[in-house]
């Protein structure tokens, strides 16, 4: 998975995009709130970052990610600030 890894557990729904565009169905997946996602990348960058829930890997904008999530305590590289 990832070496540093952010937890983070969605509090407000949020879009995504599937990484994997050659899959069926719809490029679009609605995070809903109380999902745990994680990523590797710091939120501090604008644009898209690559996330994870479960084995789906997704990209969501940071933006969103900054305004729509909350940190899982305890987690490696999470210290509850973006």
């Amino acid at each position: 998975m990832f070496d540093t890894r952010y937890e983070v557990r969605v509090v407000l729904p949020l879009l995504a995009v599937r990484s994997d565009l050659n899959r069926g169905g719809s490029r679009f997946v609605e995070l809903t709130a109380g999902s745990v996602i994680v990523t590797a990348e710091a939120f501090d960058k604008p644009g898209l970052l690559k996330v994870r829930k479960g084995e789906e890997e997704l990209l969501v904008f940071a933006r969103d990610l900054q305004e729509r999530t909350e940190p899982l305590y305890g987690a490696t590289g999470s210290d509850g600030e973006w």
